[in-house]
Formats: C-alpha cells, structure tokens, sequence
C-alpha cells in the first residue's frame, strides 16, 4: 500500500513579538521585533516566502485600554506570497513562548488581525483554536486565522496586540508574555470561516461589504470594547447598511456572518452630526454669484 504523503510547510516570522509590563500598576506593555531577512520554503511544488515585514510594535507606558482604543495602535505588519503556480491553505498561528512563573495569561490579550478583504478581527487570544505547538520552546500554540492563497499571489496582513480593558492589575501587573507568529502551508489544511466583510463609512452612512458565500449576517455597534453582534442586517447584493446615529468621536461596527463565532469590526469611525445649516441647506439648489459690482441709474 503506498503511504500518503502530507507536504507541511512552516514558516515562522524570525521577530518576537515581546509584551512586558513591569511596575507596581501598568507600566509597559512592549511588543517587538525584527526581521532582518525574507524566508523561503520550498516542498514539491510548494514555496511559499514570508515578506515586507514592517518595523517593530513598540507601545511604551501602556495600560489595559478598550478595543478601539486597541485597534488605533501600530500595527506589525507581513506579507504571505505563494511563489508556486497552484494555491494551498495556509494557518496563521500565534505561539506562545519561554513560559514562566510570571507569564501573561492568555485570556488578557487582545488580538486583531487584518487584511484587504477583512477588517479586523478582534478576539481574547485563548478564544482562539488551540494547537499543538511546533516551534522550539513554545508551550502553547492558537489559530488566529485560516486561508487558501492563489498560485503567484500575495496578501498582507497586520496585526496587532494590547492589553485587555477587564485586566486587573493582579492579572496583568509585572507580567511578561513572548510569541512568535508562525505561518503554516497545507494543501490539506481546513479553511473555517471563510466569510469576510470591510467596513465604509460615507457621510453617516456605514456599507458593509460581504463576500459572496454570505447568507445572513447580524450587527451591532460601539464606544468601546467589542460587542456582540444581535440586529439582523437585510442584505443587498452581498452588502448592507447602517445609518450611524449620535456624534461620538470614536464608533465602531462589529459583525457576525452567517452564525459564526468570528466577529469583525470596522476601524473606530468619528460620526458627526450636520450643523442647522447643514440640514436646512440640505437639498437644496444653491447659487452663487462671482461679481457682486452694481451700477446706479438715474
């Protein structure tokens, strides 16, 4: 009988991404790290190469603070590009490393992970898949996301960590918690909530666009930490709106698709309403006038 062969391909980020907070409260939260050279694998007819790493994530003097205010921090960003002619799943896992005594635990850490045909999605780190860890003195390991990529493509995404809001300072004070980003290539990989939407906003009106394997999706909105997603959204051609009410400086929308446990907001949106102007003007055909010279006649 001949044995199957299973063609895996991982890729870890060579950057750490460190949190440390040290003080007596919330003094630092760190995340850092850096990439000095692209890596490329290559199995049959796999290669898939980790590139455009961005700059470390240095958050300095940094405390527990709410989910927009997470999403308004840096970013570390990377890049996915299949080399191959023919498309693969791939895995997007978090591990966690160099565990101790005074490690930060996983259920104060926020995560959100984006791309150009998502927004961020945002969950507690240990809400996350559990797997089995692969890289070298890691104790845990979490699926972040999963994905197929085209052959002779590329997809950037960002990421971003921060400090849970609800984290008392017993949880989270003189902690320390280190990870590594590590990216694994499988043709045989299950791709799980393959449904994504990005957020616009135009004047007070939100458009949420969906992709195509979208059948119902629910809604809601916030001020300040992630909500759960409970209004039903009438859908249009893979898309639906909502009317943005109130003048908060910071709003955000979050979605949940086709009764998925996977909830992606938009970015934190400043909603204005029109002055008394603005609404008595509104609509209105409006005419003005260059020259405003007149001559007198007797």
């Amino acid at each position: 009988m001949k044995k199957s062969t299973k063609l895996t391909i991982i890729i870890s980020i060579g950057v750490i991404i460190l949190i440390s907070i040290i003080g007596i409260a919330y003094a630092y939260f760190t995340t850092s790290g850096n990439q000095g050279v692209s890596n490329t694998f290559t199995s049959g007819c796999l290669n898939i190469a980790l590139t455009n790493e961005s700059a470390s994530i240095k958050l300095t003097s940094a405390y527990p603070v709410s989910d927009i205010e997470g999403l308004e921090g840096t970013s570390y960003d990377f890049t996915i590009t299949n080399n191959c002619s023919t498309a693969t799943n791939y895995q997007i896992n978090l591990e966690s490393l160099k565990q101790a005594a005074n490690t930060l635990g996983a259920d104060y850490i926020k995560v959100s992970i984006s791309s150009d045909t998502v927004d961020n999605v945002i969950s507690t780190l240990s809400s996350n898949t559990s797997l089995t860890p692969t890289l070298e003195g890691s104790y845990a390991s979490h699926n972040l996301y999963t994905g197929t990529i085209a052959g002779n493509a590329s997809k950037t995404y960002h990421l971003k960590l921060w400090i849970d809001y609800d984290a008392t300072v017993a949880e989270a004070a003189n902690k320390t918690y280190t990870s590594k980003i590590n990216v694994i290539a499988n043709p045989e990989t299950e791709v799980i909530d393959t449904a994504e939407a990005t957020f616009a906003l135009t004047d007070k009106t939100l458009t949420a666009t969906l992709t195509n394997n979208v059948t119902s999706a629910t809604y809601c909105t916030s001020t300040g930490n992630i909500c759960t997603p409970n209004t039903s959204a009438t859908l249009t051609n893979n898309t639906y709106t909502i009317d943005m009410q109130g003048n908060e400086n910071k709003q955000m929308v979050c979605t949940r698709l086709n009764g998925n446990s996977k909830t992606i907001c938009s970015d934190p949106m400043s909603i204005s309403n029109p002055t008394a102007a603005e609404v008595i003007l509104a609509g209105k055909d409006i005419q003005t006038r260059s020259d405003f010279s007149t001559t007198l006649t007797e």
